[in-house]
C-alpha cells in the first residue's frame, strides 16, 4: 500500500471475494427448487 501511495493518490480500495465457477453453476442448477428459490409449488 505504501508503494501505491507513493506512485499516486489512492482514492479507493475494494476487497472482493471470488466465487468459483462450480458454485455459480450449482446455484443455477438449484434455482428451480422451491426451498431455495422461495417460490411455492401448487
Amino acid at each position: 500500500m505504501a508503494e501505491l501511495d507513493e506512485a499516486g493518490d489512492v482514492v479507493g480500495l475494494t476487497i472482493a471475494e471470488s466465487i468459483p465457477r462450480q458454485v455459480m453453476h450449482l446455484q443455477q442448477s438449484l434455482n428451480g427448487f422451491p426451498l431455495i428459490s422461495g417460490e411455492a409449488s401448487d
